[in-house]
């Protein structure tokens, strides 16, 4: 069995985009869009240790 890979550090910004027009499902209207990204380091993977 491996060890699992540890997730030292994220980065995370939100953006909210304006829509053309206004957009509705049915229940909600909005005129915006949300958009949340994480990213995290590429590289080797080097196993935790206890």
């Amino acid at each position: 069995m491996t060890d699992p890979a540890v997730v030292e550090r994220l980065d995370t910004a939100v953006s909210t985009m304006p829509t053309d027009a206004p957009a509705a499902d049915g229940t909600l209207s909005r005129n915006s869009t949300t958009s949340p990204v994480a990213t995290g380091p590429s590289g080797e993977l080097t196993p935790s240790r206890p």
